[in-house]
């Protein structure tokens, strides 16, 4: 059996949301270099988890969210926006931007979204929606162009904290 789905989660608080951030935002890159474009959202709140059984509302958040992105990338959902207001981010932050994404059920929508360091351009984000063997449909143009779009607007230019 095969799954496209990953969770990764974070235990230890408010305080550790940097870490986890810039965990989350490797991980984005990572995938993406390999070839494997992800959709991603980070929410926030209580869920159980036990062995290979998660359930609660931010688990959902964040499916639903993830769902719904009409390109390429990692949103925090409005459970998890507070976590980039607190002490721990800055007005420049390394590791997120606030910018209106698309979204396939609700247009363009103000949200926060990972930051990256990706090549930008045509031919990078092709090759990569194109690997393994993969084509892009028509019904894919949209999701292609718009991360073209959201690259070039979320570039990280500071660098992460170690």
């Amino acid at each position: 059996m095969f799954a496209d789905s990953v969770i990764v989660f974070c235990t230890n608080g408010d305080a550790a949301f940097v870490d986890f951030a810039v965990y989350a935002r490797h991980l984005f890159t990572k995938m993406f270099k390999k070839g494997m474009p992800m959709r991603g959202a980070i929410a926030k709140g209580t869920f159980f988890f036990e062995s290979e059984l998660y359930a609660g509302r931010p688990i959902n958040e964040a499916v639903e969210y993830a769902n719904d992105l009409e390109f390429a990338g990692c949103v925090l959902t409005p459970s998890a926006e507070d976590l980039c207001l607190g002490p721990h981010f800055e007005i420049e932050d390394p590791v997120y931007a606030e910018l209106d994404v698309p979204l396939k059920s609700k247009g363009r929508q103000k949200m926060y979204i990972l930051k990256h360091d990706l090549p930008i351009d045509r031919d990078y984000v092709r090759k990569a929606f194109q690997a393994h063997g993969k084509n892009i449909p028509p019904s894919v143009m949209p999701k292609f162009n718009n991360t073209i779009e959201v690259l070039k607007k979320t570039k990280n230019t500071t660098p992460l904290p170690k």
